[in-house]
């Protein structure tokens, strides 16, 4: 993980929902290879509207002589990135929600 943000504006009060915005980040250059990562960002509402939020980055490293290019990052971000970094977002969204006080939120499983 590389950030995390989280806030509470206010206690929720009735039906909770939630909206999530993923995106990924890199290729970025290192020595014997590349980093890439994703953001994450979840907005949580609740009868009243919005309540708080929780901001997430997370990266990984890959060992390779090849730097990808624009087409090869496009499908190594769609096929590859997701399924190695996806668990590690449900595992933090699990924990910080518990911590904020919510019900915890469980994402569900990357289905490729």
């Amino acid at each position: 993980m590389t950030e995390a943000h989280a806030k509470l504006e206010r206690s929720p009060k009735g039906k909770l929902s939630f909206r999530m915005g993923l995106e990924a980040f890199g290729p970025e250059p290192r020595e014997g290879g590349f980093t890439a990562g994703l953001a994450l960002n979840l907005d949580f509402q609740d009868e009243e509207g919005p309540f708080g939020f929780l901001r997430l980055r997370v990266r990984a490293g890959y060992a390779t002589p090849l730097f990808p290019d624009e087409l090869l990052f496009r499908t190594f971000r769609e096929r590859n990135l997701i399924v190695h970094l996806w668990p590690y977002l449900r595992l933090y969204v699990d924990f910080l929600t518990a911590q904020m006080g919510l019900p915890r939120l469980v994402l569900p499983a990357w289905k490729v």
